[in-house]
């Protein structure tokens, strides 16, 4: 992700300009790779944890997280900063980001209190 996250950072107007050539568009695009780096990194180590916890047969509570980080945070975060602040469009990338390391965190705290040892399968 380090890796990937480098490349975006460095060359994602090259990679933009290979689907569009507006300037406006590889404006936008740049910086919604450039927020969406957060995202990339965050999102490594959360698939980790997401995975040891499937694994482990604590299936119930990926899904609760995800479906709550989506619905409860992510939608309506982003329809917030985008509808009423002056982020506009780069509110729903600004959502996207912190819904995200909002659900690692989750993962985080969950998987350190030890319920997933307990689980029966």
């Amino acid at each position: 992700m380090v890796v990937g996250s480098l490349i975006v950072w460095f060359f994602g107007k090259n990679v933009i300009a290979i689907f569009n050539k507006e300037p406006d568009v590889i404006e936008v695009g740049k910086v919604f790779l450039e927020i969406q780096i957060i995202t990339y990194l965050v999102s490594g180590f959360s698939s980790v944890l997401q995975q040891c916890l499937n694994v482990f047969g604590d299936t119930l509570i990926v899904m609760l997280i995800v479906l709550f980080g989506t619905f409860a945070v992510q939608i309506p975060l982003a329809y917030f900063l985008s509808q009423s602040t002056v982020l506009g469009v780069y509110g729903v990338y600004w959502a996207i980001a912190i819904g995200t390391t909002m659900m690692a965190s989750t993962y985080v705290i969950y998987f350190r209190l030890g319920k997933w040892q307990h689980k029966k399968i």
